[in-house]
Parts: structure tokens; sequence; C-alpha cells
């Protein structure tokens, strides 16, 4: 680990043994409920004779140091996590793939959780999400599998609003069936229609397939781009400027004759005319964050209606969770500006992070992303 400075370096790197079979997935979230974030490690990679069936966690200090390790056991070894508050007490829980399904524990807010709540996935699940992809908030899981020796799907395990996922639905791929192995599963909006899209990574494929949502959390497939061989990993980031989605990924695998690059294929959307409506504006200038962006204490959004409607401008988190109303209420027909502090709906300071302002009004919802320092 390496520490910010706050002059955009880094300091030394801090070392931690962690003493375990294999390492697998990484990532933060706050275990705590302390408002800082501790570290989670899968113990997956480098058993091959037995599981391994823990994620390790050390809890931050706040202080830029961690507390000793101690582990979450489940029966299978996990292979990837994701945070999200699925029961909307405020308190992070974790989501964990398994050679054999999905599994969900509750954060209990002192650093513990409750046993974990298996749910089976038909397929072998490689890739994990937590997010919001019926537009309700409350954060759905979804996975990315292998069926059989070579078919790839898509699982999508739907939240119902109290914490509880409903059972899988899933999606086959509408291409070829050689997409072994699965990789990253994304959701983004791809389309500025104002809900996320699914953005699948085939290694073998060598593509990435994106399925559009239609709103309620139903997909179909949009469309397939070829990026070359070997894809290892991808980023769907306003790479350009535009206002629209790109998808940038590393391809290759040296030493074997396929050199390792970046590439990234431009703005993906729907054509204009299906994400015009009669209340708010089109294309990339739907919800402008036109403050600045990233910001620290004070940012501004814009938009426009062409007519005297209700109008709802809200900030949710990564995971799909409402974090802070901006504004609730009757608007006339012109341009708008919306102020924001980054701070939720009880006053408090958002931690640093991506978030997702959302304008709804009746007659369609848009979004821009937010970069909190």
């Amino acid at each position: 680990m390496r520490l910010n400075t706050g002059a955009g370096t880094f300091g030394a790197a801090t070392i931690w043994p962690v003493g375990t079979c294999g390492t697998g997935d990484l990532i933060t979230m706050d275990v705590d409920s302390d408002g800082d974030q501790d570290v989670l490690l899968t113990d997956f990679l480098g058993c091959t004779s037995f599981d391994s069936p823990w994620v390790w966690i050390r809890r931050n200090n706040g202080d830029a140091t961690f507390a000793n390790p101690y582990v979450i056991v489940y029966d299978t070894s996990p292979k990837e996590m994701a945070a999200a508050d699925f029961n909307g007490d405020g308190r992070q829980d974790l989501a964990t793939i398994h050679a054999n399904g999905l599994r969900i524990v509750r954060a209990l807010g002192n650093g513990q959780f409750s046993p974990y709540e298996p749910h089976p996935i038909v397929d072998s699940p490689h890739g994990l999400i937590a997010a919001d992809l019926s537009g309700d908030g409350a954060p759905d899981v979804a996975t990315a599998n292998i069926r059989g020796a070579w078919e790839g799907t898509i699982s999508i395990c739907m939240n119902d609003g109290s914490g509880a996922l409903g059972a899988p639905v899933t999606i086959r791929s509408a291409f070829s069936t050689s997409v072994s192995p699965i990789g990253q599963l994304v959701a983004e909006d791809a389309d500025l229609d104002g809900d996320r899209d699914l953005m699948l990574m085939s290694y073998g494929g060598q593509d990435i397939l994106v399925y559009e949502n239609d709103g309620n959390g139903g997909f179909a497939l949009q469309r397939r781009y070829v990026i070359g061989a070997a894809p290892s990993d991808f980023r769907c980031l306003d790479f350009t400027g535009d206002g629209r989605v790109d998808l940038g990924a590393v391809i290759g695998l040296p030493p074997a004759n396929l050199n390792r690059r970046f590439v990234v294929a431009g703005g993906i959307q729907r054509d204009p005319a299906d994400v015009q409506t009669p209340g708010i504006r089109s294309g990339s200038q739907l919800l402008t964050a036109s403050g600045a962006n990233p910001f620290r204490d004070f940012t501004e959004l814009t938009f426009s209606t062409s007519a005297r409607a209700n109008v709802r401008l809200t900030v949710h988190d990564v995971s799909g969770r409402e974090v802070a109303v901006l504004l609730d209420g009757t608007l006339g027909m012109g341009e708008h500006a919306v102020s924001g502090d980054g701070r939720s709906r009880s006053g408090d300071r958002l931690p640093a992070g991506v978030y997702l302002a959302r304008l709804s009004t009746p007659v369609g919802t848009a979004s821009a992303r937010l970069v909190l320092m």
C-alpha cells in the first residue's frame, strides 16, 4: 500500500505479509461503519489441492495503519467480491461468488457479518457486480458465468427492496459459444437513457458484449464490440470528453507474439432519436455537471425543461443507493441550475469517490457522473 501525500504523489510502499494460501480479489469497503475504508482480500488463487474458504479483513485504524487481519469463513473458496447496502440500513454488506453460486453476508456495523446466505447459480460464476439495475434505488446483483466448457451467460438477481434477492434470471450469449473464460462484468449507462446497461468482456471471444437495460431490469443484447486478442481488463469511461461512455481495454498476452496494448472503442449510444423526450434535452446535455468535476466542496448541475414539470434530482453511490436529494419539486420551462455540496441527506460529508446524479421527470430520466475528492 502507498498512501497519497496530498501533492499528487505517493509515499513509500507498506508491504503486508498475508500468510494466505494465495491471493485473489482485493476491494475496500467500510466494514465497521466508522467512515474509513477497510481492506478485504479473498484467499483463492494458489491452492490446488484444497479449498481456502476465507475472506481476510484488515480494519482501518483511521491513522493510516491497519489492525491485524481476521476472516469471514465460507463453505467454498470465494472468487470475487462486491460491497453494497442491500437492505438499506446504512451499512455495506458483502457479496461473493463461488464455484457453486453467490453468497451474501450482512454487515452488523461492528466489523462483523451475519452467517452467509447461499444463492445458487446454475452456471459457474466468474464475474460479479452489485448495482441498481431496475432503477428503484436498491442494489441488485449480476454475475458473469460459464456454462459447461465454453458457453457464457449472465445471471441477474433482483433486490425486492427489502434486501432479499430473487431467483436468478439468466441471459445466454447471442454469439459464439466459444467465449471461455468470461472476464469482467460492468454496469454503466452506455446509451444515456438514465439506467445502467451491462457490459461483459470475453477473453476467448475477444470482445465486449453490451446488453441494453429496458428500464425495468430487463436486458437485450445491443451490440458486440470486437476489441482484439486476449483482453484481460477493461473500463467504461468518457475517454474523449464528449459525454458518452467509451470502452477501453487492455489486450495482448506477451510473450506469445501478442503485443500488449490499450485500445479504446468510441462512445456507444442509441440513435439520438431514441433518447429524446419532450421534457428534457437529449444526448450528452440531458444533465450536465457544469461546475467543478471532480469537486471537493461545491459543484453545479444544469438541465432544461420544455414545460412545467415535477422534477427530482438525486445522488446515488456506485451501488445504486440514494445518498442525497438535491431537488424535489415543480419547475417551469427553461434552463435550471442546482448546486451540490458533497453531503448526504443527513448533512454528513460523503466519502470521496464516484457518484451518479439522476434527474427524473414525468417524461424521462437522465444521469451525470460526479467525482467527489
